[in-house]
């Protein structure tokens, strides 16, 4: 697997879970977007997908290759 496709599995991972943490926190952060804890919220979603884009990352980049070498 290139960097590029690694690269782009990451981003979208990172797109996905920021909506679907966005859809289910939607009301929170809508409603109440004065309230500082609605924008930790928004704050914590980024943060959730980026984890979640790193992971996919060293998933796609360096387990998986491993897994394959030893088949």
């Amino acid at each position: 697997m290139t960097k590029k496709e690694i690269t782009s599995r990451a981003i979208k991972t990172f797109i996905e879970t920021a909506f679907g943490y966005i859809a289910v926190n939607l009301g929170a952060v809508v409603l109440d977007f004065d309230e500082p804890a609605a924008s930790a919220s928004a704050l914590l979603c980024v943060i959730i997908s980026a984890v979640a884009a790193g992971a996919s990352a060293v998933w796609n980049g360096v387990i998986e290759p491993l897994l394959d070498a030893s088949k």
